[in-house]
């Protein structure tokens, strides 16, 4: 009993240890990472979400950090414009921050169009303005059709059911009749 306690133990040790020197990580919870940019005099990690972009809503996140001293920078002017490369079309938002959460600069746009999307990121501060260009492919809402096997699939299992509970029905009703004759 001494050593399962002393089991317990190490694993609870070892679980704050790896909290307590963990490095700071790319991850921010319910975000995908695109990436990190350097482009002089900041440092730009952006996210977004859904992980898999579709067509209507997505959020984009930044961070911001002095590209010399690699401190988070407080209050930025964060300029988004997503451009389509199929159509052109230009959507243009501000990325904001918040007293309470001054690291995170988050920013909403609803995507019409299917297709890849090029973000052109324009941070001005106190430090200078930079200019990050990356792009993202946003991929059709599927509810049906050739792309979603595991929904038509699902469909074809219900019919059958419905089939099934119906063809035993009516082999059921025919034996009681038998039977009342």
């Amino acid at each position: 009993m001494k050593k399962f306690y002393y089991l317990i133990f190490i694993i609870i040790l070892i679980n704050l240890s790896s909290t307590l020197f963990a490095q700071e990580s790319n991850s921010l919870p319910g975000y995908k990472y695109l990436g990190k940019y350097n482009s002089d005099p900041h440092e730009v990690q952006v996210y977004i979400t859904p992980s898999d972009p579709k067509i209507g809503i997505i959020r984009l996140a930044t961070k911001i950090k002095n590209a010399e001293d690699k401190n988070y920078i407080k209050n930025a002017k964060v300029t988004i414009y997503l451009t389509s490369k199929d159509s052109g079309a230009k959507l243009y938002n501000l990325a904001l921050n918040s007293p309470n959460d001054y690291v995170h600069y988050l920013s909403q746009f609803e995507l019409e169009e299917s297709g890849e999307w090029v973000v052109d990121l324009e941070v001005e501060s106190e430090k200078g303005k930079s200019l990050t260009i990356l792009d993202f492919v946003v991929s059709d809402e599927v509810r049906a059709g050739y792309n979603n096997i595991w929904g038509t699939v699902l469909f074809l299992l219900v019919c059958v059911s419905f089939l099934g509970g119906i063809f035993w029905l009516r082999i059921s009703s025919k034996r009681i009749k038998k039977r009342q004759n």
